[in-house]
């Protein structure tokens, strides 16, 4: 007499053992619990993968930002630094070491914040003696009722030179030199560079150009013209 199959839904006996349903039953909580393990696994991953890229975009976007501040914090530095290094003259730097006529003609050309003409400077020379020659600088746009003679040279080019020589060692104008303003350009960049002034600028109606000379009138106003007195 062959054996009766075992009744799914009858209650285990506990000597038996679990019942073939409740193996199948048991087998498919443990491979549901693996998958389910499975996805939470996978969804902490995805969710930590854009937690790390929200990090590493704000980074990026906070270093793209640190490296625009600094941009700019340079940039004024670097306008601010122009500015101070283009105030005032050296009439004795190494660029006019032997050549006082260019250093003349320099602080001219910075005093009068223009093009030199004819009318601005100028040297009478004439000739003393045989071969020798003396020569007077004017310069009507620094000092009207000045001159500015020379020694007695072998040549009218030397001359000349020794004229301007006199001119670059005289006191007041070496201190005239030292109390320029920044160099209109320099002026300029740094106007420029600052953004919160330019939109100033902007509002107003007004161009960099007529601010820039503005600024360059002011130091000099206040600079190399007060070191002038050209009286008596």
């Amino acid at each position: 007499m062959a054996e009766e199959d075992e009744d799914p839904l009858t209650p285990p006996d506990p000597e038996q053992g679990p019942s073939k349903l409740d193996k199948v039953l048991m087998q498919y909580v443990k491979e549901k619990d693996e998958q389910d393990c499975s996805w939470e696994e996978g969804l902490d991953m995805k969710s930590q993968g854009k937690e790390d890229s929200a990090s590493e975009e704000g980074h990026a976007a906070g270093t793209v930002q640190d490296v625009r501040r600094k941009r700019s914090k340079r940039k004024k530095r670097k306008a601010s630094t122009s500015i101070d290094k283009s105030k005032g003259l050296d009439l004795f730097a190494d660029s006019f070491a032997n050549d006082a006529k260019s250093a003349v003609r320099t602080f001219l050309t910075r005093y009068v914040a223009r093009q030199l003409t004819r009318e601005d400077y100028w040297c009478e020379c004439q000739e003393v003696e045989a071969g020798k020659f003396i020569a007077k600088l004017h310069a009507p746009c620094y000092r009207e009722r000045v001159t500015y003679d020379g020694n007695i040279c072998d040549s009218q080019k030397e001359a000349e030179k020794s004229a301007a020589e006199t001119f670059r060692n005289d006191t007041e104008a070496q201190e005239s030199a030292a109390a320029l303003p920044a160099s209109l350009s320099s002026i300029r960049y740094a106007t420029k560079a600052d953004k919160a002034k330019m939109s100033i600028l902007r509002t107003h109606g007004r161009f960099l150009r007529d601010e820039s000379w503005h600024l360059y009138n002011l130091q000099r106003d206040e600079g190399c013209k007060m070191q002038v007195w050209d009286g008596a």
